[in-house]
């Protein structure tokens, strides 16, 4: 194997490349800046191997190389740890022609190719990662004009994938009990004697209380993050729940606050060592292939409910449910189109808020259109309604709309628990009460037994607050809305999409959704969204002629579901049509045997674990658009009265 390194710019005529005779298959191309990468390997002809990026600037994106028109497809990426960016000094490019050059003026060669052949022969090596400041090896082979011969099958890669991230995990991260793991693996991080006592105590906090423990110094941003690694691999054992696993990255990060923290015996703002993933990175959690399910299957498998782990933890962020749910993170980041921050919330024991649209930034995680036409955007998943506060007021704090042109400037407003405060004198009830609307059902699908046990619950619960009021809401159109909301998903019917998959096979609840829409022509989609405006202004009216504050109704028609079956959407989809901000809040309250009539026998064992492994109920609040301040408020005195049933 020869090591060349290529300063470039991006060449017009690669000729004298090719004319290279002395290159073999096996050697090593080294590009300077990461720019370069994909124009220049998609012009490496014949039989080169292999092509190493020195990253200089933060990777956006990581390049591909599986363009149609391509000589070469990606076969792997392998992470080089040991070789920094001091080994390899700054070429700068020579003229406007590929230049080649015999390997000559590395610092360390034989640092370099021992490095290389150890990453190259090591299985475990074989990350598939976007980290920041390491090196990427790129192998391409050539791709016959007329044939694909060796290219690995889609169950091959992916396969591959999960042997990659499962490498991640060390021994130390490895839980392989002598007994059978429960159904029930919420409170495992608890019994199973994988965390210390400390650590138990560690991610048994919110994260308002953590952040102010570890800004008191009770504990360091290197403890609290090794207790959430091991928290996070016992949750991934049980659940299936992570894409990517980097406790070293996350663990050097908690190193540089702790070092800061003891420069300036001051935090580094207020998540300081909190580990989310705007934060301090431990985990990257699983969706569902299209990201358009609400439960989370793709080639990874399912993910569990970490409550009963025959059922489905939600999604299309059931993996931050289930990571949260079973204690290995103490808030995510999720998104939302139609339910997926809400529903795995309330699969999972958890609160979760979807904001208005446009107010918290996006960009690069969610697709934005040109025209808004179903309301999709970011919000946070937790166990108290404090976390969801304090993100949201940490995030708007930063000014995002300076930098993001589709945000609203709307700063977080103070709304006291009398709902003065953002534009508004207080409550609507008589007396100054907070009147909230309760939506029984949406006139569609009636929620089952044990959700409309807790629906009731909650009322009988706010019916003794003095500072509640209670009328009925009965919601209008919801039919033809679900069926406008799944057409503007896909307005061209899933065209794309299709084209996306490639050869890879849709699942089930992916040709289910797809098939919910057809390709529309211009004015189809604009009579489309009119009459979505005009229904946003009936429910606007409605609202307003009942003087509501808020809106609670269930966050789905029933609890976590087995697998493959999670197919109605409108209770949750029913405030993106509208763009309604909305809270997810856990009762307490958990599905039981009690639930069925009374002559019900299981008619096997899957199915009375549906009913007897407590899979928590989730209700939800809502408020109009820009009202979100105002639901905030609303859910403090929802928050006031819970759990509705003793833990």
């Amino acid at each position: 194997m020869r090591i060349y390194r290529l300063a470039c710019r991006i060449s017009r005529d690669y000729r004298s490349l090719k004319s290279q005779k002395s290159v073999k298959a096996g050697d090593v191309f080294i590009i300077p800046r990461p720019q370069h990468a994909y124009t220049t390997t998609n012009h490496l002809h014949l039989h080169y191997a292999r092509v190493i990026t020195i990253p200089n600037v933060n990777l956006a994106r990581p390049f591909n190389l599986n363009r149609p028109d391509g000589d070469y497809t990606l076969r792997e990426e392998l992470t080089l740890h040991a070789l920094g960016r001091e080994s390899i000094p700054e070429y700068k490019p020579k003229g406007e022609r590929l230049a080649l050059y015999p390997h000559t003026a590395f610092y360390n060669r034989e640092k370099v190719n021992a490095e290389l052949e150890r990453m190259i022969t090591d299985a475990k090596a074989k990350v598939f990662q976007r980290i920041r400041s390491t090196a990427y090896i790129w192998a391409a082979k050539r791709r016959s004009s007329s044939t694909r011969e060796g290219a690995e099958t889609l169950q091959a890669k992916a396969a591959r994938v999960i042997a990659v991230r499962d490498a991640q995990f060390s021994p130390d991260y490895r839980y392989s009990p002598s007994y059978p793991i429960p159904l029930n693996v919420s409170n495992l991080y608890r019994t199973s004697g994988f965390l210390t006592d400390r650590q138990i105590e560690i991610v048994s906090h919110d994260g308002v209380s953590l952040a102010e423990a570890i800004a008191r110094r009770r504990y360091t941003s290197v403890e609290v993050t090794e207790a959430f690694c091991r928290a996070a691999a016992l949750a991934q054992e049980t659940t299936n729940c992570l894409a990517w696993f980097a406790p070293k990255e996350a663990l050097g990060a908690a190193r540089a606050l702790d070092q800061e923290m003891e420069r300036t015996s001051k935090p580094v703002g207020p998540l300081h060592g909190v580990p989310i993933s705007i934060k301090v990175f431990i985990a990257k959690t699983t969706q569902p292939q299209s990201i358009m399910h609400l439960e989370t299957t793709n080639f990874y498998g399912v993910t569990k409910c970490p409550f009963n782990t025959n059922l489905t933890a939600g999604g299309s962020s059931g993996g931050e449910g289930a990571l949260i749910g079973a204690r290995g993170s103490i808030l995510g980041i999720t998104t939302d189109g139609g339910g997926s921050t809400r529903g795995p919330a309330a699969n999972n024991g958890l609160w979760g808020f979807k904001p208005s649209s446009k107010r918290l930034p996006r960009g690069g995680v969610m697709g934005v259109t040109t025209v808004s036409r179903i309301a999709g955007c970011i919000g946070p998943a937790a166990h108290s309604l404090r976390d969801l506060e304090l993100f949201t007021r940490v995030v708007l704090a930063s000014e995002p709309w300076k930098l993001d042109i589709t945000l609203t400037p709307l700063p977080w407003r103070d709304v006291d628990d009398s709902g003065r405060g953002a534009g508004f004198d207080g409550w609507s009830g008589e007396g100054g009460k907070l009147r909230v609307g309760v939506m029984w059902e949406d006139g569609v699908v009636r929620p089952v037994k044990p959700t409309r046990r807790a629906l009731q619950t909650m009322v009988d619960k706010l019916r003794g607050h003095s500072g509640v009021e209670l009328v009925d809401f009965a919601p209008e159109s919801v039919r033809e809305i679900w069926k406008i909301t799944a057409q503007l998903y896909y307005i061209d019917g899933g065209r794309k999409l299709r084209e996306a998959f490639g050869e890879e096979p849709m699942y089930p609840l992916t040709k289910w959704i797809v098939s919910q829409a057809r390709e529309l022509s211009t004015e189809e989609a604009t009579e489309l969204v009119n009459r979505r405006n005009t229904l946003r202004q009936r429910y606007s009216v409605l609202f307003q002629s009942l003087h509501l504050d808020v809106i609670l109704c269930p966050a789905s028609p029933a609890p976590a579901l087995p697998f493959h079956t999670s197919k109605y959407w409108s209770y949750t989809s029913l405030f993106n049509f509208l763009d309604w901000p909305g809270v997810v809040f856990p009762t307490g309250v958990k599905v039981t045997l009690g639930d069925q009539n009374v002559d019900y026998k299981p008619l096997n064992e899957d199915e009375q674990h549906v009913y007897s492994t407590y899979a928590p109920i989730g209700l939800q609040l809502a408020a109009p658009r820009w009202q979100d301040e105002r639901l905030m408020a609303a859910s403090r005195i929802i928050d006031s009265v819970l759990p509705l049933q003793a833990q």
